[in-house]
């Protein structure tokens, strides 16, 4: 999946900014982590490490958030950072493969948070 397609399967699920807590934020984190530590499993890949976000709150939901990594040779690279203006962004250092586990794990996250408020419909 494209980071095109990952920001428009975000907006597909009925996700917005306003939809979304600080601590679904955490809870992205968390995705993220568990797709990072597979691909390091499959592939010889450098484990990246999570560092705490950035979180910036709104009256309804959050105005930005930043999520960021490290690893031996950098202490703070994108992860997925949700920008003032509604752009999400996707490991903009990474090559197509490296973005993947980040990728990855926002889409579980976008599936687990919409199918958590259909749920609250219900």
């Amino acid at each position: 999946m494209t980071n095109d397609e990952a920001r428009q399967y975000f907006i597909d699920k009925g996700l917005s900014y306003e939809k979304i807590k600080d601590y679904d934020i955490y809870l992205l984190q968390y995705f993220v982590a568990k797709e990072l530590a597979k691909m390091e499993k499959l592939k010889d890949y450098e484990f990246c490490k999570l560092n705490l976000p950035e979180i910036h709150r709104a009256k309804i939901g959050i105005k930005q958030a930043y999520m960021t990594v490290r690893s031996h040779y950098y202490d703070s690279r994108e992860s997925i950072s949700f920008n003032k203006r509604g752009f999400i962004g996707f490991a903009g250092w990474a090559s197509s493969t490296n973005v993947e586990p980040h990728i990855n794990g926002f889409i579980k996250w976008c599936d687990f948070i919409a199918e958590f408020e259909a749920e609250g419909e219900a």
